[in-house]
């Protein structure tokens, strides 16, 4: 019985293609170029980050704007608030009030933003990974 299964072992290990001592690693999987923090680091600062969900920073002086990016699923809470300009993925454009102390829950999209006022915004947004 002992030979029979020490044999099923080894066929099992062959079949499977595994070496033994092979270590497994995991494969992490970082956000993509399109995520905001890469697009554009001088705008997101990220100021927390775990297995589900990225904290970022998000300071937009009078005038400064971003590269197009994509958010997943978020809420964001506006620290200092300011006039924006929202463009999509199809072009489209739009102006935003960003209070100070607005909470918004937002779905995923893919935008760039402006900050066409003249004070600088602020704000902390959680996205999901």
């Amino acid at each position: 019985m002992r030979v029979f299964l020490t044999i099923m072992l080894l066929f099992l290990i062959s079949a499977c293609n595994v070496q033994i001592g092979t270590e497994f690693k995991a494969i992490e999987v970082g956000r993509n170029n399109m995520s905001p923090e890469n697009a554009s680091p001088d705008v997101y600062k990220v100021l927390h980050e775990t297995d589900d969900f990225i904290i970022l920073e998000v300071i937009f002086e009078p005038g400064q704007g971003d590269n197009l990016h994509t958010h997943a699923d978020m809420f964001y809470y506006v620290v200092e608030g300011g006039q924006m300009q929202v463009t999509n993925e199809e072009g489209e454009v739009f102006t935003a009030e960003l209070k100070s102390g607005d909470f918004q829950i937002q779905g995923s999209t893919t935008h760039q933003v402006t900050n066409i006022g003249t004070t600088r915004a602020r704000i902390i947004a959680v996205e999901e990974k």
